[in-house]
């Protein structure tokens, strides 16, 4: 049974508050409406009698009785000579296509979800809702990206219309793709009641904080390029990071995920770009870096 909370928000603490969960009524700002999945939600987790086969469940974040995204786990069929079956992961919220979108990135053109730690902010500072959906984890014979590869206890951010406007939230989830038969396990959900009110992730209305990254300069050169340039961090990534490349209409025309590595410079490739002004920001742990370059 789904148990349903509505919280004032409180941002100014990053510790979950212990204690029972105090009910209030819904006021004009910052207000963060929980739902409990209880007991846990799974899907996947046993072989289907037949194939092809897709099991999933919906969310309805602000309870009006029309669902905002579906998770799915479809599943088809064992491959010979490759350990497990065939199977994708994702979250879709096509069912309104124009404005429910989920938090995501995108390699060779997929999208994939963010996986955010908690009291990560949604949004973050970059134009990073741009698909309705968006994968966790597929395999197709030796087609394998496990992206979200048996990720425990993790947040996706989640963007949907109201009769009010848009409104921000998130979902927690565990994604196994380890064992033989892969599974999701949703565990709750939430968002903010005011529209166009950051939320983060993790969220309940009890005091969890959100991770704003620390804002600095990025050095950028050749600066002006006819394309090619080197990026400049100072701290070396230990985890992936995000570059993006923002024209003067605040479109998001270059987007890419970096893998961790020991190095602290990124040459890229802007060629394809237009000339003209544009804002490069390279997203980190910890960090956000922004600077202006100029395409010759």
């Amino acid at each position: 049974m789904k148990k349903h909370y509505v919280l004032k928000e409180k941002l100014k603490n990053y510790s979950l508050l212990s204690g029972s969960i105090l009910l209030s009524s819904l006021a004009a700002k910052g207000q963060v409406v929980y739902t409990d999945v209880n007991p846990d939600k799974e899907l996947g987790g046993a072989l289907p009698p037949t194939y092809p086969a897709t099991v999933y469940d919906t969310l309805d974040l602000n309870n009006d009785g029309q669902y905002d995204f579906k998770i799915t786990l479809s599943m088809y069929g064992t491959n010979p000579g490759v350990a497990g079956i065939s199977f994708i992961e994702r979250i879709d919220g096509a069912f309104n296509p124009a404005s429910n979108q989920v938090l995501n990135y995108t390699i060779d053109y997929h999208p994939w979800a963010f996986h955010l730690e908690c009291g990560d902010s949604i949004p973050v500072n970059l134009p990073n809702f741009s698909w309705s959906y968006a994968n966790f984890a597929f395999q197709f014979a030796t087609n394998i990206s496990l992206n979200w590869n048996n990720i425990q206890d993790q947040y996706v951010g989640l963007r949907f219309k109201a009769s009010d406007g848009l409104h921000f939230g998130w979902v927690k989830l565990d994604v196994n793709t380890m064992d033989t038969i892969p599974n999701i396990i949703i565990q709750s959900f939430a968002y903010e009641a005011t529209p166009n009110k950051k939320i983060a992730s993790c969220d309940n209305g009890l005091g969890v904080g959100i991770n704003s990254p620390e804002e600095k300069k990025l050095s950028l050169a050749p600066n002006p390029s006819d394309g090619l340039c080197m990026i400049s961090l100072d701290e070396s990534l230990q985890k992936d990071a995000e570059v993006s490349v923002i024209d003067v209409e605040g479109r998001n025309v270059f987007k890419r995920v970096v893998p961790a590595n020991s190095f602290n410079e990124l040459p890229l490739d802007f060629s394809e770009l237009a000339a003209g002004v544009y804002v490069v920001q390279v997203q980190t742990e910890n960090s956000l870096y922004t600077g202006k370059w100029i395409r010759k």
